[in-house]
């Protein structure tokens, strides 16, 4: 109760009203106040009681007019951003610290999937640059083997005509084995009429030559009396060019050499024979000495050396020599043509050798005696 101009009034506590009443949006009517603001003053509800502080105006959303269903759903979804907005600052800090997450989550996939999406479109660019390459190397593969075909099959071809020849050639080198040796010698032994005792002499000796790789000397004798020389020398000819295709039976051209009496004049010493014939012996493999009894004795030592059975002055090799059995007519009785013979004779011509020597020249000079004297 207070007085007003003269006047008591009775003032009549009420109940004060809610806070909620006053929002229209908080109790969804649709009530809204076409002012900005109101002000309101608590009743005092009991008489003790303060009067209570003016609180601050609240804002009301105006009315909004009557919207087609676009603008509704427009609305709608302003609302909605709307009551996130308000929900996120009036949530609570579990509420705040999920959403944080769910949006880390949520860069977390589109930022892998963004990364996945390069690293494919990177595999695709790396396997397409990398087929580009392939066609073309298979492009390039399919051009070469239009030329390297042909390149290979000629190569094959130049290679089939080279070893051909190479092989003919080696056949032609290695055909002169011990068969045909044999059957050379057999065909002379007809041919010239020799006794088959001296020309298996010959073919053993020789063999055995070979076999062992050392040296072996052999003395066909005649009697130049009494006998062809033309076939006699045609067969020692022919003889030695077997028996040296034999003991070289790397090549059929192979020729034997030859030390007759011209060529005798022209050597001074042993010494001198011995180097002159050496190499060539090496090749040829047979030495035939034509008439023995006309080497002179200076000359005589170098055959030690050559027909030297144990320390050969060249291994496989053969030395022929062919003796003229009418120069030794100053022997005392009827030759017999045997070992002891053709050493008396070969004495008798080389008398100017020293006696200490004379008898190992003999023995390795006479060697295999072939009895010829029938041509």
């Amino acid at each position: 109760m207070w007085r007003e101009g003269g006047s008591l009034k009775v003032v009549i506590p009420k109940a004060r009203r809610g806070i909620h009443d006053l929002n229209p949006i908080m109790r969804n009517t649709p009530e809204l106040s076409t002012s900005r603001s109101q002000e309101t003053r608590d009743e005092v509800d009991n008489i003790m009681s303060k009067p209570a502080r003016s609180s601050s105006p609240i804002s009301v959303r105006k009315q909004l007019p009557r919207r087609s269903s676009v603008d509704a759903e427009l609305s709608d979804k302003s609302v909605d951003t709307d009551s996130e907005d308000i929900l996120s600052k009036s949530s609570p800090a579990d509420f705040q610290i999920h959403s944080y997450y769910r949006d880390e989550n949520y860069q977390y996939i589109h930022s892998h999937r963004d990364v996945s999406l390069n690293t494919s479109w990177q595999n695709y660019s790396r396997s397409s640059e990398t087929n580009i390459p392939e066609n073309q190397d298979k492009i390039n593969s399919g051009l070469n083997s239009k030329y390297i075909i042909p390149i290979v099959i000629a190569l094959c071809g130049i290679c089939y005509i080279v070893y051909g020849q190479y092989s003919d050639k080696n056949i032609s080198f290695k055909i002169y084995d011990r068969i045909n040796f044999y059957d050379d010698l057999k065909s002379m032994a007809q041919k010239y009429k020799v006794k088959p005792d001296s020309m298996l002499q010959v073919r053993t000796g020789v063999d055995t030559i070979f076999q062992k790789e050392d040296a072996g000397s052999f003395i066909f004798t005649y009697d130049s009396k009494s006998f062809d020389s033309e076939l006699f020398f045609n067969f020692i000819d022919n003889i030695s060019s077997a028996s040296s295709r034999y003991l070289r039976n790397d090549t059929k051209d192979v020729q034997h050499v030859v030390l007759d009496s011209s060529k005798v004049i022209t050597i001074k010493s042993d010494v001198d024979l011995i180097y002159e014939f050496r190499d060539n012996l090496d090749k040829t493999g047979v030495l035939l000495v034509k008439n023995i009894e006309r080497v002179p004795a200076k000359l005589a030592m170098a055959f030690h050396y050559y027909c030297d059975e144990f320390n050969p002055l060249v291994k496989k090799s053969a030395i022929f020599f062919t003796l003229d059995v009418s120069k030794c007519k100053s022997l005392l009785g009827k030759p017999s043509l045997d070992h002891d013979y053709i050493e008396r004779c070969l004495k008798e011509i080389w008398r100017e050798v020293d006696r200490d020597k004379i008898a190992p020249l003999l023995t390795r000079v006479v060697g295999v005696i072939v009895d010829v004297t029938n041509l």
